[in-house]
């Protein structure tokens, strides 16, 4: 693969400038190279090839990733744990939550049926108020009509 360098922030071979054509092996460039370079035609002549840096010197001891894998597992397991209990009890919460609700819905609707009761029976007093009080009005004129017309009682 053949690219045309646009940037130079990147670990170009030495002396590679903007503009130089820069070849790879293969069909791809590195991922390191993406966004600093644009394809080069085919018939490009090759300013620079791209050769993998090489390692020298004593790099250490490199330890296999499966020898972190347990501790990154136990560390998630951790985690989890954590977050299971917390989420039991937020849970637990939502459930106390849930039933402090309830008992006071059941109070309240308690309240309501004791209001609508006393409606009901005020409503009763009234009409029995306005029945009693035309049967007054109606004792009232039937004791004035039989008063006699001139005695002053």
């Amino acid at each position: 693969m053949k690219v045309t360098i646009t940037t130079l922030k990147a670990p170009w071979p030495q002396g590679a400038k903007v503009g130089d054509v820069v070849s790879f092996r293969g069909e791809h460039a590195p991922a390191w190279a993406i966004g600093k370079f644009t394809p080069a035609d085919e018939d490009a002549e090759v300013d620079h090839k791209y050769k993998p840096p090489v390692i020298v010197g004593d790099v250490g001891v490199v330890e296999p990733a499966a020898q972190h894998a347990g501790e990154a597992q136990a560390f998630i397991d951790g985690l989890r744990k954590e977050h299971e209990a917390e989420v039991a009890d937020l849970r637990k919460q939502l459930g106390d939550g849930g039933k402090a609700l309830q008992e006071a819905l059941d109070a309240n609707q308690g309240l309501v049926d004791q209001i609508t009761a006393a409606n009901q029976d005020a409503a009763a007093q009234r009409a029995q108020v306005v029945e009693l009080q035309a049967k007054l009005s109606d004792a009232e004129k039937a004791l004035a009509a039989a008063k006699p017309k001139g005695s002053g009682r």
